[in-house]
């Protein structure tokens, strides 16, 4: 198929310091492949998805085949298990559950989305299945970096829409939500029946993101109270209900609600509060968020950005100390040299120096010494060691080198979106030694999906005959065994079980999917004065891996889009450049 030049659009789904797009130019231009861009027709695998049209408008064509994406759908919803979300002792790494609502994710699931080029879709997921049948929705709030009207409007139906972007045209039933921030949340909520629906997608609304480009999406349903399983509902207010009812306070989503009850009295949600009305005891996800500000203090920096993702780190019993040492206890653990081995997956890289990777690395880890008057925090910094800011942290950047990208089976076009360039490439303090390589384990695909995974190592061998068996109490009281694996080095512990089953394990590491990438812009930067600057407006899920290092490695490769474990740059490889993707443009490639 021949193809020809076109006219660049520069965005970025992420801003770093140096790139930065105005809502209007995120509202009006969205990368979609012409018909020329598009993979050649012999590339496109027998995925029994529909396939791209070599028409000029494919994109908008693909809005023709709703009705058989949602046949498809149905057949796959009645095959597929849900993601098991849930701690406790587990002796084999299984995420899945049985299905219990047709239709609901209860548990919670993540999924990879659609992929035309890929054979390989199995389990994965649409936007008609996040959306559901529009003639049942009612409220929908949503928001991604950009968005194609023609692609997103059909399928919300005739539902009151809040959208947290500037609208091109006056659509029907749609209010615009102003947040007043540079960079937009990929967060959605909508109600249905009764039922209200979180999903959090790395993708945008541009068909690119869910028919050629691989991302994530987490979702999850929540009934209203008395209406749960055993008509019983928790009055206790769970940590997902409190992470999300900051954040749609943080957003002054209010003002917005309160146009949409105008006009529609029995609205399912006609304030923030009224998020109470819904049963989140089931949910085991937290949220991390970042919205564009100057924070201060330790309890306004800990609920955002890399500080937030910090205070969970803590609660999932992940957390290091600066000797070292977990800072929850297992058996002997705190003879042993503990280190948190990172993964971040992104679209999108920064200007990197090794004093913000220690910072992030820091949080990480579950510390907050970097903040003034914690210097000395004794979960965070046992002894007077510090690290090396000159040197990179043990921070793997997972991003697709220019031959992978040259060598995707679509077109060139499909690099579009993504965004590093020669000028920080070049620079003397970049980590070349920390780049990986990305490759999707559904073959030569673009990736978008934006993840990081932290999994718990020890640098020392713990022999086995004295730990096996030994428990400990934790702080908050929970008893944590050691048990032995016989194929490898023990990292974290499983709880011991009682008989009512209560306890929850101790994690040996966690995943976080969402729209942050990996950039200061995104998870903040630390000023000298203490306080963190944040200039993006992101939001992720925050997923606890419970079980020893074996056992969570193979939790995180349910989740995450790339092959593990993971292989670096070799000599040759440089990542996918900006300047490269412009001048195979112009070369027709």
């Amino acid at each position: 198929m021949s193809k020809r030049s076109v006219e660049v659009i520069n965005i970025s789904d992420s801003s770093d310091d140096e790139n930065h797009v105005s809502a209007q130019e995120k509202a009006h231009h969205t990368f979609i492949p012409s018909a020329a861009e598009l993979p050649p027709e012999e590339n496109i695998k027998d995925t029994q998805q529909p396939k791209p049209s070599t028409g000029r408008n494919s994109p908008f064509n693909f809005l023709k085949e709703r009705k058989k994406l949602e046949a498809e759908r149905l057949e796959r919803v009645d095959r597929h298990k849900r993601v098991k979300l849930e701690s406790g002792a587990q002796n084999k790494p299984s995420r899945m559950i049985t299905n219990e609502t047709p239709g609901k994710y209860t548990d919670g699931v993540v999924k990879q989305t659609i992929n035309v080029l890929s054979e390989k879709n199995e389990g994965v997921c649409s936007i008609e299945e996040c959306f559901g049948p529009k003639d049942k929705l009612k409220l929908v709030i949503i928001s991604s970096f950009v968005r194609m009207d023609e692609f997103v409007v059909p399928l919300m139906g005739n539902a009151k829409v809040v959208c947290a972007q500037p609208i091109k045209d006056k659509i029907r039933n749609w209010f615009m939500h102003d947040v007043f921030a540079h960079g937009t949340y990929h967060a959605k909520i909508f109600t249905t029946d009764g039922w209200l629906r979180v999903v959090v997608t790395t993708a945008n609304f541009i068909p690119i993101d869910w028919m050629w480009n691989e991302n994530t999406v987490f979702m999850q349903d929540f009934p209203l109270k008395g209406q749960t399983l055993g008509g019983e509902s928790s009055e206790q207010k769970s940590g997902f209900q409190s992470d999300w009812t900051w954040f749609l306070y943080k957003l002054k989503l209010n003002k917005s609600l309160k146009l949409v009850a105008d006009q529609m009295p029995d609205t399912p949600l006609p304030n923030v509060d009224a998020v109470n009305k819904w049963d989140f005891s089931r949910s085991k996800a937290r949220l991390i968020s970042s919205i564009s500000e100057t924070y201060s203090g330790l309890e306004n920096i800990r609920k955002v950005g890399h500080f937030r993702l910090a205070d969970l780190v803590r609660q999932a019993g992940c957390g290091i100390d600066n000797n070292g040492d977990l800072m929850t206890k297992r058996g002997d653990s705190t003879k042993h040299e503990w280190y948190v081995d990172i993964e971040c997956q992104g679209s999108s890289l920064g200007a990197y120096k090794p004093a913000w990777g220690n910072e992030f690395y820091n949080s990480a880890c579950g510390r907050f010494n970097l903040l003034p008057g914690l210097e000395d925090d004794a979960k965070a910094l046992k002894g007077k060691r510090k690290s090396n800011n000159n040197e990179w942290p043990p921070i793997k950047i997972l991003y697709p080198t220019k031959n992978m990208a040259l060598n995707n089976r679509g077109s060139i076009s499909l690099g579009g979106n993504f965004f590093m360039d020669n000028q920080k490439w070049s620079n003397k303090d970049f980590p070349r030694d920390a780049m990986y390589r990305n490759p999707s384990k559904r073959g030569a695909i673009f990736t978008h999906a934006k993840s990081i995974c932290g999994i718990l190592k020890h640098k020392h061998m713990i022999s086995k005959s004295k730990i096996a068996g030994k428990s400990k109490k934790t702080e908050n009281g929970e008893k944590v065994t050691f048990t032995s694996d016989e194929e490898s080095d023990l990292s974290a512990t499983e709880s011991e079980p009682e008989d009512k089953g209560t306890e929850n394990n101790v994690a040996g590491g966690w995943v976080y999917i969402g729209s942050h990438n990996f950039t200061p812009s995104a998870w903040g930067r630390l000023t000298k004065a203490g306080k963190l600057n944040i200039s993006n407006c992101e939001v992720g899920v925050f997923l606890p891996l419970y079980g020893d290092d074996k056992v969570s490695n193979a939790l995180a490769d349910e989740y995450l889009t790339y092959s593990r474990p993971v292989v670096k740059y070799d000599d040759e490889d440089i990542p996918w450049l900006r300047e490269d993707y412009e001048l195979e443009l112009r070369k027709g490639g």
